[in-house]
């Protein structure tokens, strides 16, 4: 096989497993930092889950 062709597939392998481990392991982590330092509920006026539903009154 060609060196350079041969190059090409182990950085391309290597691109591939850290983008897999970032994927499992830090974005993770990011969303929880993010939650964390932000809330759930950032802006309740669009996020408002009980005005959509409805009440036994109505």
């Amino acid at each position: 096989i060609l060196p350079p062709l041969q190059q090409f597939g182990i950085i391309t392998g290597l691109t591939i497993i850290y983008a897999f481990l970032a994927s499992v392991l830090v974005l993770p982590s990011l969303l929880v930092i993010w939650t964390r330092y932000l809330g759930p509920s950032v802006d309740e006026s669009t996020t408002n889950v009980d005005a959509a539903t409805p009440t036994p009154e109505d």
